[in-house]
C-alpha cells in the first residue's frame, strides 16, 4: 500500500474524481468486456493527434502528470501507481516533451484542411499549461481563468507538494518547469445551472440581464450566501461528496439576490483557492 505522503510526493496531488487513473479503474472493474479490448489508454487530445498522422499513439508530460499514474519527479509513468490500480504500463503510451514533433500531417487530412502534407504535428500541452504560455505568466505570478470551472495556475521551478493534499502540481509545457493548480469546480457552471435549471422567467433569456439584475443588489446579497459545490469541490476541500447550499435565505430575497449570491459565492470560493495556493507556494514565515 502507498501512504498519502507517498502518493502526493509521486503524483504531485491527491486522488480526485475525473482523473484518468480513477476512470480507468472504474472501466476495468465495471466494463470488463471493454477493458479487455483496450490496447492503449489515451487522453482526449492524444487521440486526434493519431488521426492527424502521428507516427504512434503518444502523450506528453503536462497532460500525463494529471493522470495520477505519472511520477512527477522522474518524468515517467510510475510503476508503483500502475501496480496500485492494476494497470499494465504497456497499456500507456510513450511520453514526449510538449514541444516535440509527434509526426506529420497525412495526405488525407491535409487535403481536407487545406494544409500542406507533412505539416509538423506537435505533441502539445494541457489547457492550463498552454494558457500560462499564451498569457506570458512566469514564476512569481499566477493566471486566473474562468469557464465552467475556475482555475488559478502558478508556475514553479521545482515540484511543490502540499502535505495536506489541497491542490495539484503538474509538469509545465515549458521544459524543466512545473505549475501548481488550485481549482473550484462550479464557477460559470453555477450560473448556468441557475439560468437553465431554476429560473423560469424572461430574466433568464439573456446573460446580460442576469448580470444587470445582480448589479442592482448590494454587496453581500442582503445576507444570502451560496456555496458553489454543485459538483463536489477541489481546492481546498478535495471532496466529491460536498454539496452546494444556500444559507441566510429570507422572504425579501428576489431572483436578483440569487444571481448575485452565486457570483459572490464563486468569488469567495476562488479566494479560498487563492489563499490555499499562496499557503503552499509562498508560505509566510
Amino acid at each position: 500500500m502507498m501512504t498519502n505522503h507517498q502518493l502526493l510526493s509521486v503524483t504531485g496531488g491527491p486522488v480526485a474524481a475525473g482523473f484518468q487513473a480513477a476512470t480507468l479503474l472504474w472501466l476495468r472493474q465495471h466494463r470488463t468486456e471493454l477493458w479487455d479490448q483496450v490496447a492503449t489508454c489515451l487522453l482526449p487530445k492524444d487521440w486526434p493527434r493519431t488521426r492527424l498522422g502521428a507516427e504512434a499513439p503518444t502523450t506528453e508530460a503536462s497532460d500525463a502528470s494529471g493522470t495520477l499514474l505519472f511520477d512527477l519527479r522522474r518524468g515517467s509513468w510510475s510503476a508503483t501507481m500502475c501496480a496500485l490500480v492494476d494497470i499494465l504500463p504497456e497499456k500507456l503510451p510513450d511520453i514526449l516533451p510538449s514541444r516535440a514533433v509527434a509526426g506529420q500531417l497525412n495526405q488525407h487530412v491535409a487535403s481536407t484542411l487545406g494544409l500542406p502534407p507533412g505539416t509538423p504535428i506537435i505533441a502539445g500541452g494541457s489547457d492550463q499549461a498552454m494558457a500560462l504560455i499564451g498569457s506570458g505568466v512566469h514564476d512569481g505570478a499566477a493566471l486566473l481563468s474562468l469557464s465552467s470551472g475556475g482555475q488559478i495556475a502558478a508556475p514553479v521551478s521545482q515540484p511543490v507538494t502540499d502535505p495536506r493534499g489541497r491542490l495539484h502540481t503538474f509538469c509545465h509545457a515549458v521544459p524543466q518547469a512545473f505549475y501548481c493548480l488550485a481549482t473550484t469546480l462550479g464557477a460559470g457552471l453555477s450560473l448556468t445551472w441557475l439560468r437553465h435549471r431554476v429560473l423560469d422567467n424572461p430574466l433568464a433569456s439573456r446573460w446580460t440581464r442576469l448580470l444587470e439584475a445582480a448589479a442592482a443588489v448590494p454587496p453581500g446579497s442582503d445576507g444570502l450566501l451560496f456555496h458553489p459545490f454543485l459538483f463536489g469541490e477541489r481546492t481546498p476541500l478535495m471532496s466529491p461528496q460536498v454539496c452546494g447550499q444556500w444559507s441566510g435565505l429570507r422572504f425579501a430575497h428576489t431572483t436578483a439576490h440569487f444571481i448575485r449570491a452565486i457570483l459572490e459565492g464563486v468569488a469567495l470560493s476562488l479566494r479560498h483557492a487563492w489563499e490555499t495556493l499562496l499557503d503552499v507556494v509562498a508560505p509566510q514565515p
